[in-house]
């Protein structure tokens, strides 16, 4: 009989349905019955429904996002990391800020990671990663090759035993290195070859939330609720990383780390959780419309659903723009 590796592959339930906006968050948006307010930015027809009422369960999650195979094998460890070491922790420490209950600096890390996290695991993500994979690796491969020959060469020649420097984890990385060399011949071809696909976008993943998260813990953080009158907005690919300039100059390419980008998400209907201490979104005298800015910049970086919103509300902040 045929093996079905969809199925449970060790004594846990193995998880096929990969909630990359967990539901731990998509809880605050919804009503005593788990059900939120979804608008699709993508559907079959035309008769398809603006809004519709719907289970938290049933939203923000695609099959097998996360899945690996090892040693021939389904694996769901990486939708299990991130369920054990960034929503469990920060979903007691969101809970704390709904209570408004003073937050340790643990906490706060907390926060951070969580924010992360939502940031690098989302089909947006995995989209613009291997977008800019399929641009850039080609060349780095060859300059890498290259490189490693020189350094090979230089080896040989010195009789000293080669640096390795720092191995990245190669089992989240889908690269094979081969040689050819004739019988006889002195030289011959050094080949890396790869798959621009989620094996990639996983070990980017798993390499960003282990390494290059330190640039957003060392940023100043500030958690700041909605004056009276707003309630934010948030969707499928709720981090936003806004490099605004004026309301005719913005873009939502900004990075971890880098100056003047604006790095926020809506973790309640009131609550948005923003990098920095300078932006004017701060500023305590802010009018209706810049608050309303903070809202209209989650709409663009949806991909399939802008979430969790009454409809009959929504009008409001899209009258405003990003102006």
């Amino acid at each position: 009989m045929k093996k079905d590796r969809s199925v449970t592959t060790a004594a846990k339930e193995f998880h096929r349905d990969n909630h990359y906006v967990p539901q731990t968050y998509l809880k605050h948006w919804g009503d005593t019955n788990g059900q939120v307010w979804a608008y699709r930015v993508l559907v079959s027809h035309l008769n398809v429904p603006l809004w519709k009422h719907s289970s938290i369960k049933g939203l923000g999650y695609h099959s097998h996002l996360y899945t690996r195979v090892v040693a021939s094998d389904l694996t769901d460890e990486v939708e299990r990391w991130l369920e054990s070491d960034f929503e469990t922790p920060a979903g007691e420490v969101i809970q704390k800020v709904v209570d408004d209950a003073r937050l340790t600096s643990q906490d706060w890390s907390h926060l951070i990671r969580f924010l992360a996290a939502q940031d690098v695991r989302t089909p947006a993500r995995l989209m613009e990663t291997l977008q800019r994979f399929n641009q850039t690796l080609p060349k780095l491969i060859d300059d890498t090759l290259k490189d490693s020959v020189k350094k090979l060469e230089a080896s040989k020649q010195e009789g000293k035993p080669l640096d390795r420097g720092n191995p990245i984890d190669a089992g989240y990385f889908p690269l094979r290195v081969t040689t050819e060399l004739a019988p006889g011949e002195k030289q011959g071809i050094l080949r890396a070859e790869t798959v621009v696909g989620r094996g990639l976008f996983l070990f980017n993943l798993k390499h960003l939330l282990t390494k290059t998260v330190n640039a957003l813990l060392a940023h100043k953080w500030t958690i700041l609720c909605a004056p009276k009158g707003i309630k934010w907005l948030t969707s499928d690919d709720p981090v936003v990383r806004l490099n605004y300039h004026n309301s005719t100059k913005y873009n939502f390419g900004g990075g971890w780390g880098s100056n003047g980008t604006e790095i926020f998400c809506h973790f309640l209907r009131i609550i948005c959780f923003i990098q920095g201490l300078e932006s004017d979104l701060l500023n305590a005298e802010q009018s209706y419309q810049q608050n309303s800015r903070a809202n209209c910049s989650v709409l663009p970086s949806s991909t399939l659903t802008v979430l969790f919103f009454p409809p009959h509300q929504i009008k409001v902040y899209l009258s405003f723009g990003l102006g």
